[in-house]
């Protein structure tokens, strides 16, 4: 199902490719392509889409990036078994946007909005002194009701300034898409991500009311985002419980 997205009165409809990414996957989540499954040729996706072949390559391989189709030399594509979701670790993806690619319904519950005074931990993250205050927003995304993750964001108020501070302040959830929030400012438009994985437990998890055993496995993900001019924008502690995601990574031979 394709999605049509309304910017500032305008409309953005989705691309060939995006539109046929789209059937392609709600067919998968409906059983009509099932796992192990051969794909129609890309001539037959052709024909059906009234689309060029090339439409049909970069529409395959999107979903070859997700995990979602497997190529076989000399034989074919055939469909890959459903597995939640798959992110490539060196790609930093909204989550919304990540949602909406696996036809998931996104949502987020805002836990909880404060301001403190950070830690030692997050003093380092956004190279902050220690009376500079912070804003720390607890957010649980979830695809089809389904909690994905539990995500407590950073922002520094020097940082992000006062206009964005008074919005967020007066509404929680205007860092929902923490990228769309800060790239209306040029100079706080993420350029590059670092990400440090680590291992843990529910218990090791502070959010309110997790639905979640305290023994329960988590993969824990913090990530500092860097700005234009390479300083440190925003600081995510990110849990993610067991099975909500698959992570993959390219490494190259040096």
């Amino acid at each position: 199902m394709a999605i049509t997205t309304k910017i500032a009165g305008l409309v953005r409809r989705p691309s060939v490719v995006s539109q046929i990414v789209d059937n392609l996957v709600e067919r998968m989540k409906a059983g009509a392509i099932l796992p192990g499954q051969r794909f129609p040729s890309g001539e037959q996706l052709s024909r059906e889409f009234s689309v060029s072949r090339a439409s049909v390559r970069s529409a395959l391989n999107i979903l070859a990036t997700r995990g979602l189709i497997t190529r076989r030399n000399g034989i074919g594509v055939f469909a890959a078994p459903l597995f939640g979701i798959h992110n490539s670790l060196n790609d930093a993806v909204d989550f919304f946007e990540m949602f909406r690619n696996y036809g998931f319904i996104p949502e987020v519950e805002n836990a909880q909005l404060r301001t403190e005074l950070p830690s030692e931990i997050i003093q380092n993250a956004l190279n902050l002194a220690p009376d500079e205050q912070v804003l720390v927003s607890q957010k649980k995304f979830q695809a089809n009701n389904d909690p994905k993750v539990f995500c407590h964001v950073y922002l520094s108020k020097s940082v992000i300034g006062s206009e964005l501070t008074k919005r967020l302040e007066a509404d929680p959830s205007a860092n929902d898409s923490l990228f769309a929030f800060l790239d209306e400012r040029p100079e706080l438009k993420t350029k590059y991500v670092l990400s440090d994985l680590d291992v843990g437990r529910a218990e090791n998890c502070p959010f309110p009311d997790l639905p979640l055993d305290r023994n329960a496995p988590m993969l824990i993900i913090r990530q500092v985002g860097y700005g234009p001019n390479e300083n440190p924008v925003w600081c995510t502690h990110e849990y993610y419980p067991e099975d909500s995601f698959r992570f993959g990574v390219v490494r190259r031979r040096v």
